[in-house]
């Protein structure tokens, strides 16, 4: 923890609420580029979550999925919009609202919250 703070994780319960802020305080920081329409950027952005899911997993024991809010290119209206996103290991997929993409990791963390976790990263405010 930031700090110098330990904090004990059991490996039969879910994580810490305080773990998983500092978690996505750390994401928030390293992803601020989802909420960009250069696709470098937006690489950039997946490319650091991709390594904080794995460090931070690494650190905890768990599979770490991302909520994410930003944006994304729309292939039926050829541009840029706001979505709300799921990444791997999860249920994968760009849904229509905060709390369905919410809903969706939360029944993903349900099957195994000894292994998994979420976080959400809100790029749009």
């Amino acid at each position: 923890m930031p700090g110098g703070e330990y904090v004990y994780i059991s490996t039969k319960a879910p994580l810490p609420e305080k773990v998983i802020k500092v978690i996505e305080k750390r994401a928030e920081k390293g992803m601020r580029g989802i909420a960009s329409t250069d696709s470098e950027v937006l690489n950039d952005a997946a490319i650091a979550m991709e390594k904080i899911q794995h460090e931070e997993g690494a650190k905890t024991g768990r599979h770490i999925v991302v909520v994410n809010h930003g944006m994304s290119f729309d292939e039926q209206r050829l541009q840029y919009m706001p979505a709300w996103a799921v990444s791997v290991p999860g249920p994968v997929g760009v849904y229509p609202s905060k709390a369905e993409a919410v809903a969706a990791a939360q029944a993903w963390v349900a099957g195994r919250p000894e292994f998994r976790t979420y976080i959400v990263v809100d790029a749009l405010g």
